[in-house]
């Protein structure tokens, strides 16, 4: 929990109203300005007196008594909405919350940093400002916002939206009621989507389903928003087109740079987003899609080896990392700058490892036990683990290592061959991070495949 003070909450309160003031006044200010330059007393009298009761309007007890307390009323918050589906919908919310931690290959709302978990406003749009409101940044260094702090319970509320301590503490609670009020039993419109998910093999015969409402997951499209905004902002900046150009034509210092390719995006609310939401109403209804092209799943090629074989890397192996291998001597072969090639390099290598992983445990999956007793010359390591029979956690002590290492020297001896040249650059030390590399993997494939099992 962030170290900040009331004093800080309630200057960033009044500095909220001070904002919404001079916005609201802008035009009659304009108006003022020109009344005084032509002497038009009647008119600055009439200006002074509107400008003076908009300014009571957005004084703090005013605002927060007669405004932000029935706008509270009027809202409904939450991570997932409905409006997100049809902007006309009347179903609930829902704020979802979960410890779950996805695969580091998918990506949803349990993805999003601390920082990033922010909450949606639907229903009255008229009430937005409040969560505007919510919205405001207390404290720059945590970028901690009002909204974070309410959601904390944070000491720092105590008397900060009114002098009147007890006035203060009603003012919380209606604020925190309305961001955390949740329904047992969720309410859904006819206007969402419904999905019938099969329960049981059987599910046809004995009509047994569960209907799925899907809801519009502002935070995650609204996250992926922001980083969308961040990188076209990259994209255009005369440091990044500077960088583009030095490395098409070979000059200059060559750094890294942001390529931007064009994304499709759904516009929600039409001509006013406002409707829909207020993380909606921010990105101007634009909603970025991603490509939902089912995943191409290849069933992993079996590898061959003679019988008397005597070690699982040979040539047959090579060809199935041909990929990784490939990148790899291309990374070699390239003329660019050590940053490049090292992060080329790093890139080759996992893909050669993730490949031997995944023939690894296909062989293993797919072979019955005992299948390497026909090859007497297959080392012993090898067979543990590439043969069921053995158990994965009864192996060899330092079995992955001694894996890792043969791995090592296999990969070592092809880059020497094919670049002879320079074979002596394929030294012991890389051959080292190599071999850790895929020592990690095994170990990572060992603790997966464990969780699975229980």
């Amino acid at each position: 929990m962030p170290d900040i003070s009331t004093a800080q909450v309630r200057a960033a309160i009044l500095g909220f109203l001070q904002s919404q003031y001079e916005k609201k006044a802008e035009a009659d200010l304009k108006k003022l300005a020109k009344a005084e330059e032509a002497g038009d007393k009647a008119k600055i009298a009439s200006l002074q007196t509107a400008l003076s009761a908009l300014k009571a309007k957005y004084g703090l007890d005013a605002w927060l008594e007669q405004v932000a307390v029935r706008f509270a009323a009027q809202l409904k918050f939450g991570s997932h909405i409905s409006k997100g589906i049809h902007s006309s919908s009347q179903g609930d919310n829902v704020i979802f919350q979960t410890d779950f931690e996805l695969p580091a290959s998918l990506a949803g709302s349990q993805s999003l940093r601390k920082a990033e978990k922010k909450l949606d406003a639907t229903r009255n749009a008229t009430a937005l400002p409040l969560a505007a409101f919510f919205d405001t940044i207390v404290d720059e260094a945590s970028q901690s916002t009002l909204l974070d702090l309410l959601l904390q319970d944070h000491p720092a509320l105590k008397g900060a939206f009114a002098d009147d301590r007890e006035r203060s503490d009603r003012y919380r609670q209606v604020f925190q009621t309305a961001l955390q009020a949740q329904t047992d039993t969720p309410a859904s419109d006819e206007r969402n989507k419904q999905i019938l998910w099969p329960l049981g093999d059987d599910a046809i015969k004995t009509d047994r389903y569960i209907t799925l409402i899907p809801l519009h997951p502002a935070l995650l499209t609204h996250s992926f928003y922001q980083k969308v905004k961040q990188v076209k902002k990259q994209h255009f900046g005369e440091e990044n087109a500077q960088a583009q150009e030095n490395r098409r034509e070979g000059k200059g210092s060559q750094t890294a740079y942001t390529e931007f390719s064009p994304l499709a995006y759904v516009k929600l609310g039409g001509g006013n987003s406002r409707n829909v939401s207020w993380l909606t109403k921010l990105q101007n209804g634009k909603n970025y899609l991603l490509p939902s092209l089912p995943p191409q799943y290849e069933r992993p090629k079996q590898l061959h080896f003679s019988r008397k074989s005597n070690s699982f890397f040979n040539n047959g192996l090579r060809y199935l990392c041909r990929s990784g291998y490939k990148i790899l001597t291309n990374a070699v072969k390239a003329k660019k700058n050590k940053k490049d090639t090292r992060l080329l390099r790093e890139q080759a290598l996992e893909m050669i490892v993730r490949q031997i992983v995944v023939v690894s445990e296909h062989l293993r999956e797919t072979q019955p036990a005992g299948w390497t007793d026909d090859y007497r010359d297959l080392n012993a390591n090898h067979k543990h683990w590439l043969d069921r029979k053995y158990p994965l956690s009864d192996g060899p002590d330092g079995w992955q290592e001694k894996i890792a290492d043969d791995f090592g020297k296999w990969l070592q001896d092809l880059l020497r061959k094919d670049f002879q040249s320079i074979k002596h650059d394929f030294d012991e030390i890389e051959c080292a991070q190599w071999c850790k590399t895929l020592a990690d993997a095994l170990k990572a494939a060992q603790r997966r495949n464990k969780r699975r099992a229980a």
